[in-house]
Parts: C-alpha cells; sequence; structure tokens
C-alpha cells in the first residue's frame, strides 16, 4: 500500500511487488537484482532464518531464478515483499527527521546518515551521525508536503551509486532513539511536539 501510495504522489520509490500477487509474473518486469524483505515488522525471525542466512533484515538475490529456486521462498511467499535493489553502500542509507503541525508545517527538522550497521549489509544501525545535508532536507521536505504528514516522522531514503538520486525506503511516523542525538545537537524534536501540544508554540 506504501508503494502504491508513493507511486500516486509522484514519490520516487524503488520498483515494488508483493508476495502472493503474481509475484513470478511481476518479478519478470522488473531488473535484478531483487531486494527480499518482511511484508510485516512483526514476528519475523523464521524468515530471516530460512530465507537471509539468519542475518539482517533482508537479502540481495542476483537474479530472478534465484529468488524462485531458493526452498523456502515457497513456504513463505506470501510473508514478503520483493524490490528492485539499489545500489548503494552503507553511507548512502540517510534520514530526514521532522516534527510537523496540523497543517503539515514543519516546525523542527535534522537529517542523518548511518555509517555502520551490524551485519553490514541490512543490519541494525551500530554508528549514526547527524549532517547538513540540503539535498536530503529537500526530498525529506518534498515528500512530507506531498504525503501531508503531521506530527513526528523519520524518511528513511537511499543514495543510488550510481545516479545519486535518492529514493524512499519507508516512513515512520513516531519518536525514535535518532532524537537522543538529534537533542544533544540542539534539535529536541520531542521538547518541540510537548511545547507545540502543551502551550500551542510554533
Amino acid at each position: 500500500r506504501f508503494y502504491q501510495l508513493a507511486q500516486t504522489a509522484g514519490i520516487r520509490v524503488p520498483r515494488t511487488c508483493q508476495s502472493g500477487r503474481g509475484l513470478a509474473q511481476a518479478m519478470a518486469e522488473m531488473r535484478g537484482p531483487f531486494l527480499v524483505k518482511p511484508r510485516r515488522k512483526g514476528d519475523w525471525s523464521g524468515i530471516q532464518r530460512s530465507l537471509f542466512d539468519g542475518r539482517g533484515k533482508a537479502r540481495v538475490f542476483p537474479t530472478r531464478e534465484a529468488l524462485l529456486a531458493h526452498p523456502a521462498f515457497a513456504r513463505l511467499e506470501n510473508e514478503l515483499i520483493v524490490q528492485e535493489h539499489i545500489e548503494s553502500d552503507v553511507s548512502g542509507l540517510v534520514s530526514f527527521h521532522a516534527f510537523a503541525d496540523e497543517r503539515g508545517e514543519i516546525l523542527a527538522s535534522f537529517c542523518g546518515r548511518k555509517l555502520r550497521t551490524w551485519p553490514r549489509f541490512a543490519g541494525e544501525s551500530s554508528f549514526i551521525e547527524l549532517t547538513a545535508d540540503a539535498s536530503v532536507a529537500a526530498a525529506g521536505r518534498d515528500i512530507a508536503a506531498r504525503l501531508g504528514l503531521q506530527g513526528p516522522f523519520k524518511i528513511d531514503l537511499i543514495r543510488d551509486a550510481q545516479s545519486g538520486e535518492l529514493y524512499v525506503l519507508e516512513i515512520n511516523a513516531r519518536f525514535n532513539l535518532w532524537h537522543y542525538l538529534g537533542a544533544v545537537h540542539g534539535v529536541n524534536l520531542p521538547e518541540v511536539a510537548y511545547e507545540h501540544q502543551v502551550h500551542a508554540v510554533n
């Protein structure tokens, strides 16, 4: 549903298809390599063990045939999302964090990027930093306006190593651990939210 919403809003996202909806045929119209990840962020440890070699939050398959031939694919097919893989290193994983009021006006924001994850591909963040990245800030503000985002949100993007274009991976409408780092550097989004909600400060 997010992929469809992004397409409607004119937001650049990796081409995506959901399993259980003619996946083999849909993949034939996509370019490889293929990134595979869980449809739901709940209990997906079984997918990690069976399809991701017990590591990371996703896996890349070089070809459609390699994915379809994996012994666990048929059993797990209905729990997966497949995307065209965007080539990038870890530092190409960037993010835009903000708080917007009821009209969608952004009251405060900051940008960040990952420097290290464990495992290296599709792993959990282990080293992050804030950045002064005008391209990420502009993309984040444009996406927020197109979708009418309100409240706290984090937009995860990836920078294509070849073209330099930014693609949206996901949007989380909640507070998160990045906000500790933002507060240390003077952009305290939870405090901005509190002041706005309690004292009507813009």
